[in-house]
């Protein structure tokens, strides 16, 4: 039996629970190959450089989970160190890694190219209505994020956009990520 995998960055909002989920299920780790060290513990998680708009939305997100009594993070062990070009098997056709840094150091998307999906990954987040697409915030790195936004908008035929905050773009998403403006978001 093939075990689930759990592919992940650093932040505590998604790889809180990774650890966990390896002891109840068996799960393999995937993370963007710079991002290990961060998720395994043996490196420390670079701050991200954060605009005035970001400042008070970081600090609303921590006052939150600190309400919610979300328990300290714990590390996990990479199984796999996603790199671009990369292709993941088991999906319903071949994932294509995609290393799109800037959020985080080893932040990676995943295309589905015959699907016309794109998991992106905290890069790009989508406005409260699904239909604005964003440079997600927190980034390490905003010029490299720019850039990697950039990449994955020129990528052909992406009908489907996957987020994993915000509402996905079901359709369109090549015409709403073409629209998309990252330069400006969040300043």
């Amino acid at each position: 039996m093939r075990h689930a995998e759990r592919e992940e960055h650093f932040h505590v909002d998604h790889m809180g629970s990774a650890a966990d989920l390896v002891t109840a299920t068996g799960a393999r780790v995937l993370a963007g190959a710079a991002d290990a060290p961060a998720v395994s513990g043996t490196a420390p998680e670079p701050p991200p450089v954060l605009s005035a708009a970001e400042a008070p939305l970081l600090e609303q997100v921590r006052s939150g989970m600190a309400e919610a009594g979300t328990p300290p993070l714990k590390h996990v062990r990479v199984d796999v160190e996603l790199r671009d070009g990369d292709v993941l098997d088991g999906w319903p056709e071949p994932a294509h890694v995609l290393h799109v840094p800037g959020h985080t150091p080893g932040s990676t998307a995943l295309h589905l190219p015959a699907a016309g999906v794109l998991f992106t990954g905290d890069l790009i987040g989508t406005g409260p209505d699904g239909g604005r697409v964003v440079l997600g915030p927190f980034n390490v790195d905003r010029e490299a994020a720019v850039a990697s936004f950039r990449r994955l908008a020129a990528l052909p035929g992406v009908d489907t956009l996957c987020v994993p905050h915000g509402i996905p773009v079901r359709t369109g998403a090549a015409s709403a990520l073409a629209a998309a403006t990252p330069e400006t978001d969040w300043l």
